[in-house]
């Protein structure tokens, strides 16, 4: 039978798939290859998903009304979690100055000086809408015109665009002022939409919409001996009271709103939950309750309660001063949830660690008519009826229900008759119901790190990101005593369903011995994450907290920002308030881009600091000195060694794989139409100097080594301190200008934001290009091909076209298109295909030449890049430049190469520097079509040895480098490359550990041939003429009858590549004539 690929599978398959799938998951599958991407962007798969799971979002309320599209939608609900649960925001910003704020439904509702501002910030308003409460007042009050100067006015609630404050006057009892502060042309009193004097104030709070509004306060005094609630109702749009007398919460018990208690509006209904089940503690008690009541805002004495299992007083004590509990609703199905944090000592142990729990409100309807009988919803976080009656709402207020059944515990000995124990038995709880801060290895590990109460200044639960979100102050690691505000956040997310052992994970079971819908879902830690960086730019960590001392911070958050205000910075007593976004759409004017600089901070702490700024490891420095030498570009240098203007245009590239390829094609076309161009690439090869070229030739070495030794003078006698690197990078434009150059071509080093190139700005660069991008570095730009593609966007200049390889992954192609919509920098997305149709004598070329499908992709780029404005000269036809396309654009890139006189072999060797994986499959490709295959062999069979010659460099992932280069029967020489001249921190894996490690990946492959080990293999140290000797020599026992050797590869490294030219140069003894036609080979090939 053939083959079935995932690419076979049908479209009705892939779209009851998709139904199934949360956001998360639908854009992860998109990304899998080109054809699901192109089939997951349909609205068609993609409308399923948003009604499943976001339906009563904000993306999933604009796409059910046709403002974006159902996949708009998923992808802007992708990007928003995703920031959270990573700790990467996309905008920080201080947006007021106030005396406190509200912030709700995405607007900011502040106090500045009587005034009552409002913004609109998710929908990034220009413009705040501004009510003056003094002028308000008057038009209600016969009160003289100075009486504002004994108003104090504080801000309640805001919702719907309505605020409701307490106003209170010296020597009279307090107000409870409501306004519509929306845009409408009214007089000023018609704002006012309730207004009444307070018998008491005591903890007061409000909540209301556009229809209803109800306060409360804990003010009566019960025969009990204890306050309870009491809750008012009033009709907005009637403007009469909802009931004729108060709703008091009888027997309900709680007073701290936020920690034992909350209060809410939802679907029509008020409701109001505790954490607390007695007035008094009972001495001997066995379960603890949520106790909920609710009831229709048009009919508030209809209220009804009921009772939830919250945990057993077995499972520990609980740091009562941790505890916070919230209402909040289902994204899919807009249930409420109850959401309460409790730090606790698990099982009674000696720590105390947090878990956010979430309690489901399944919405049941009672029927009072048949108390006995009650009629019960389904759960729909379980899919199940609530377990016992006592869970269904009951009409009136909560009251002690006797136990019907006690647990097997000595202790019910002690109980007499006026004992009113609590028990139920204990239930299973579904893991999407309970978020622990750490998981099992992370409770191992003895480097945890935790912020005391006092310098956690906030804390929320994200339940569409799964994320806890802390807000502390870490000025641990400061000199000076000044405070630092910092994100800590934790999330989880999904685990694979298939365990270990490749079975699926079993559900647990009920009393019944029914499986428990879900129960069988694990989860995994994504870690906690801090942000920013200690080390971050000084603006950043300034504007998070403005004063020295970050004093009292007031904060909240919803599922998309968090707005807090500090201490007051000014002499005027108004507190700064800052807006953190995790949303990429909330574009509010204004706002620039911070500068980045970057000090690689140093951390023993097990808090991974995931960001494109810096990346550390979990409780040991890095042992890879990438990071220490990653090119990061300082003040300092950017002044000292930029001009504010240069002589010549740059193109600048940037990508993992073809960006040297793609300077030698621009430099061949540029140097063939007259333009002068200068080309610096990286790394060098021979010699330090040939990274840097002049109309494709090699700039000579006198003018490299005066022009460096300024620039090191210079360097040493400002005292600026710049890296090897950036010295390398100043050396190479002070050559171009030098050399009088129009243009500069300039590959990016490592990366391309924090790269010593990305000095040049959008008046130095003509155009920019993104090649492809692969996963290397990953110790310094990310684990992910996405923030990798983040940290290659940065070359972007606003305004400046910038051309993509097309042929990147869709993953890569979305997060470019993103950055480019955000940096307003327009995108040029080619690909051979286009190209080719465009100009078809491109496709004959490629015949002629026999050029491979990634080299098709660079000449593409090349191609589209020269047709920018400003680069060719207009009388010049493009097509005419064609023919100097060189085969080989660069020294070792698929280099044939005679190894005479430094051995003696007739046949050429493959010599490629081939260095990540996806390099390697290029070179794997290109082995298996062209060295693999007998020549007499008539058939597609590629049965042919190759014998390699390899190394590395330290930080690579050897296994997954050389992993599809080696099949059966093929020999290893393994070699370590030496000492790199100007890059001290490039060392080569040692032979002895590399050896190790490709015989590992061989036998340890996954393929089931048992000839899948290697031939021969062996270790040579540095000794790399040896080791070619005696490739050379096992090569020829693959040549068969003929003697001839058999194809020989020498890969894995551009350092290894170096010093085989390195020594073929030095035996030929002509030193002087390479240096003369290296340009020749490094751009047309030998």
């Amino acid at each position: 039978m053939p083959t079935t690929t995932i690419d076979d599978i049908p479209f009705d398959l892939w779209y009851q798939i998709a139904s199934c799938l949360d956001p998360q998951d639908y854009i992860n599958l998109s990304f899998v290859n080109r054809q699901l991407y192109s089939l997951l962007k349909s609205d068609l798969t993609a409308r399923k998903t948003v009604q499943l799971c976001i339906s009563h979002t904000r993306e999933g309320k604009l796409a059910s009304k046709g403002k974006i599209t159902y996949i708009e939608a998923l992808r802007r609900v992708y990007d928003v979690r995703e920031a959270v649960a990573t700790a990467q925001p996309y905008s920080a910003c201080l947006v007021a100055y106030g005396e406190s704020f509200l912030f709700n439904q995405g607007v900011l509702c502040y106090l500045d000086e009587g005034e009552i501002r409002t913004l609109d910030v998710h929908g990034a308003a220009r413009e705040e809408q501004v009510v003056n409460v003094g002028a308000v007042l008057l038009g209600a009050w016969r009160v003289p015109p100075d009486f504002n100067q004994g108003l104090q006015f504080s801000l309640l609630n805001y919702s719907h665009g309505i605020v409701a404050g307490l106003c209170e006057i010296a020597g009279l009892q307090p107000w409870l002022i409501v306004l519509d502060i929306r845009e409408k042309s009214t007089a000023e009193n018609r704002r006012l939409l309730f207004l009444k004097q307070l018998e008491s104030s005591r903890r007061i709070f409000v909540r209301h919409n556009d229809l209803v509004l109800f306060y409360g306060t804990h003010s009566r005094f019960a025969e009990h001996g204890h306050h309870e609630w009491v809750i008012h109702g009033w009709d907005l749009v009637e403007r009469r009271p909802l009931a004729e007398r108060p709703v008091q919460l009888e027997n309900f018990v709680g007073s701290e709103i936020g920690s034992s208690i909350c209060f809410e509006l939802h679907d029509n209904h008020f409701y109001a939950v505790s954490n607390a089940n007695r007035f008094e503690d009972e001495e001997i008690d066995w379960t603890s309750y949520y106790i909920c009541i609710r009831f229709p805002v048009q009919t508030p004495h209809n209220v009804e309660w009921r009772a939830l299992w919250r945990r057993q007083h077995r499972e520990g004590p609980i740091h009562d001063m941790w505890t916070n509990i919230s209402l909040q609703s289902d994204d899919a199905t807009n249930q409420p949830l109850i959401i309460e944090s409790r730090r606790e000592w698990s099982g009674a142990g000696s720590k105390n660690y947090r878990t956010y729990y979430m309690q489901p409100l399944s919405c049941c309807k009672t029927d009072f008519s048949k108390q006995d009988d009650l009629v019960q919803g389904k759960d729909s976080q379980t899919g199940r009826e609530p377990h016992s009656s006592d869970e269904s709402y009951s009409p009136g207020f909560p009251k002690y229900l006797s136990v019907r059944l006690l647990p097997d515990d000595p202790l019910t000995s002690a109980l007499d008759g006026r004992s009113k124990p609590n028990y139920q038995p204990p239930k299973i709880r579904l893991r999407r119901n309970y978020h622990p801060e750490y998981d099992e290895n992370e409770l191992s590990s003895s480097m945890a790190r935790d912020f005391i109460f006092a310098k956690t200044k906030y804390r929320t639960y994200n339940h569409s990101a799964s994320a806890f979100i802390d807000l502390v102050n870490d000025n641990s690691e400061s000199n000076q005593q000044i405070d630092r505000l910092r994100l800590r956040i934790g999330s989880r997310k999904r685990r694979c369903p298939i365990g270990e052992d490749g079975l699926l994970h079993p559900p647990e079971l009920d009393n019944q011995k029914e499986p428990i819908p879900n129960s069988d879902e694990r989860f995994e830690s994504r870690g906690i994450k801090l942000w920013p960086p200690l080390n971050s730019h000084p603006e950043l960590l300034s504007l998070l907290c403005p004063p020295e001392r970050c004093g009292d911070v007031g904060a909240t958050s919803d599922e998309r920002s968090m707005v807090y205000s500090t201490a007051p910075a000014t002499s005027g007593g108004k507190r700064p308030i800052i807006l953190i976004s995790f949303d990429p759409t909330i574009h509010l004017g204004n706002v620039r881009r911070c500068p980045v600089q970057v000090v690689v901070e140093e951390s023993y702490i097990p808090v991974e600091i995931d960001r494109g700024d810096t990346r550390l490891g979990k409780g040991k420095r890095k042992a890879s000195t990438e990071i220490e030498n990653y090119s990061q570009w300082h003040v300092p240098f950017t002044l000292a060694f930029m001009p504010s203007s240069l002589p010549w245009r740059a193109i600048h590239i940037a990508g993992t794989n073809g960006k040297g390829s793609i300077t030698g094609y621009l430099s061949a076309l540029l140097t063939a139409a007259g333009v002068r161009c200068g080309s610096f690439t990286s790394p060098h090869l021979i010699d330090q100097w040939d990274c840097i070229t002049i109309d494709n030739c090699v700039v000579h070495e006198p003018l490299f080594r005066q022009i460096e030794h300024n620039v090191k003078l210079r360097n040493q006698s400002l005292g600026i301190g710049a890296t090897e690197f950036e010295l390398l990078t100043t050396t190479a434009f002070e050559i171009f200008t030098h050399e009088n150059v129009d243009v500069g071509i300039v590959e990016v080093g490592m990366g391309g934001r924090l790269d010593a190139t990305n000095i040049l700005n959008k008046s130095n660069v003509l155009v920019s290009i993104i090649a492809q991008i692969g996963h290397d570095h990953q110790a310094i730009l990310g684990n992910t091909l996405q923030e990798i593609a983040r940290e290659k966007a940065g070359i972007m200049k606003p305004g400046t076209p910038c051309v993509i390889d097309g042929t990147n992954e869709p993953a890569v192609l979305t997060t470019l298109e993103g950055i480019g919509w955000e940096t307003q920098t327009p995108l040029i997305i080619t690909n051979p295909e286009s190209i080719m149709e465009e100009f078809p004598e491109l496709a004959k070329i490629f015949k002629c030449l026999n050029i491979e499908p990634h080299q098709k992709a660079n000449i593409a780029c090349a191609v589209a890049a020269l047709q920018q404005k400003g680069i060719l000269p207009s009388s010049l036809p493009l097509p005419s430049l064609f023919q100097h396309i060189p085969k080989t654009p660069r020294l070792g890139r698929l280099q044939e190469l005679s190894l005479n006189p430094l051995i003696s072999r007739s046949q050429p060797i493959l010599l490629d520097g081939a260095h990540n994986p996806q390099s390697a499959r290029v070179l794997c490709s290109y082995v298996d079509r062209n060295l693999r295959k007998h020549p007499s062999s008539h058939e597609n069979i590629n049965n042919v040895s190759v014998t390699w010659v390899i190394a590395a460099s330290q930080g690579k992932n050897t296994q997954e480098l050389f992993n599809c280069m080696l099949k059966p029967g093929d020999n290893v020489a393994v070699v370590q490359f030496g000492p790199v001249d100007g890059m001290p921190w490039v060392r080569s894996v040692e032979s002895a550990e590399l050896l190790s490690a490709v015989s590992s990946c061989r036998s340890s492959g996954s393929d089931s041939d048992s000839t899948r080990e290697l031939a021969q293999s062996k270790d040579f140290g540095g000794d790399i003429v040896s080791a070619l000797e005696w490739a050379d020599e096992v090569s020829k026992q693959g040549g068969g009858e003929s003697g001839e050797s058999g194809p020989l590869v020498v890969a894995g490294s551009l350092y290894l590549v170096a010093d085989v030219l390195r020594l073929l140069q030095e035996i030929n003894n002509k030193k002087a004539n390479v240096q003369g036609n290296t340009v020749t080979q490094l751009c047309i090939g030998p």
